[in-house]
């Protein structure tokens, strides 16, 4: 339609500038005497050229008011099919509101039958499986009970090492009443979990962490360290190591801890760790150097697991092995 009313504007232009010329050229057709001097024209001409002019000019003057009407039947026309089409779209954009408002109510209606309450799990319980363990991942068992369930429910655990991505695994009622399930763990990620049952009523817990003690290794800390100067030499040096959490063999477990002393003649000394206490959790060492041979360097702590991997960083006269602990 646009593009039509934009043809018929031109066709109008043309129409109106051909009429002007062809005036133009009827008055120059008439003056006969002095061009320039309206005083001396003559009103005589040719007569039949004179009527074939002004009907020309009148026929065209005519066509132009004729299109004029055409389009502004258009116009009015397209006016009335765009306010249609607008009454349209609002009937449209209120159909779809009320049928998101729906929907909305829907949603929230269903919403309201998932319960979020922690009160009707117990006896939460986390069980290394140490046999299908290795120093990859660990191989963790999950066992619960609940207070009160609906007798058909179906249970789960959801847990998730990202935000927003769970896996649902479900758990399997044992004779004892417990639910369990199984998990693998990676060390280097880490762990939320929820309990949840499905029957006539959704119900849930709240998210929460799997303990770090269970999956990551115990990570290895200074917990003290001494030390005497006298005219820059090193006169004694001391210092305690604990490492805490999850201390399975050949995962977590150091194999051997030492004191490397770099000399400033380019000789070393190790000094070996001994180990104070023991136990699943806890982990204790200590080492003690009553004198050094000559100017010391620098001292470096050095870390070898029992899977094998080495870890070392200086701890004087800078503590690097501390500070490396903080980034982490």
């Amino acid at each position: 339609m646009p593009q039509e009313i934009g043809w018929a504007g031109i066709i109008i232009t043309i129409l109106i500038i051909v009429a002007v010329i062809y005036l133009f050229k009827y008055i120059i057709k008439q003056i006969k005497y002095k061009p320039y001097d309206i005083k001396t024209v003559p009103l005589t001409g040719d007569k039949s050229f004179m009527d074939k002019g002004m009907k020309a000019i009148v026929g065209l003057l005519i066509f132009s008011i004729v299109l004029n009407f055409f389009i502004y039947t258009k116009l009015q026309k397209t006016e009335n099919e765009v306010k249609n089409l607008r009454n349209n779209m609002s009937a449209s954009y209120e159909n779809l509101n009320n049928s998101i408002s729906q929907i909305d109510r829907y949603v929230s209606s269903r919403l309201d039958e998932f319960v979020n309450d922690n009160s009707w799990v117990i006896n939460e319980e986390f069980i290394i499986d140490y046999e299908k363990t290795t120093n990859k991942e660990v191989h963790l068992d999950f066992q619960w009970s609940f207070n009160e369930i609906e007798e058909s429910a179906k249970v789960y655990l959801v847990y998730s090492d990202e935000i927003d991505k769970y896996e649902k695994k479900e758990a399997i009622k044992q004779d004892s009443g417990m639910y369990k399930t199984s998990l693998i763990l990676f060390p280097d990620k880490e762990y939320k979990y929820k309990i949840m049952s499905e029957g006539s009523v959704i119900k849930a817990t709240e998210e929460k962490e799997i303990p770090e003690d269970y999956y990551k290794p115990g990570r290895i800390e200074i917990s003290g360290m001494s030390y005497e100067e006298s005219n820059g030499y090193l006169q004694n040096f001391a210092i305690g190591v604990t490492q805490q959490g999850n201390l399975i063999s050949g995962l977590y477990k150091p194999e051997k801890l030492q004191l490397v002393i770099n000399y400033k003649n380019n000789e070393k000394e190790i000094s070996e760790f001994q180990l104070e206490s023991e136990s699943l959790f806890t982990n204790i060492w200590s080492a003690n150097i009553d004198s050094f041979k000559d100017k010391t360097e620098s001292i470096v702590l050095e870390i070898k697991y029992e899977n094998g991997h080495i870890e070392s960083n200086e701890i004087w006269p800078e503590d690097k092995f501390s500070e490396k602990l903080k980034q982490k």
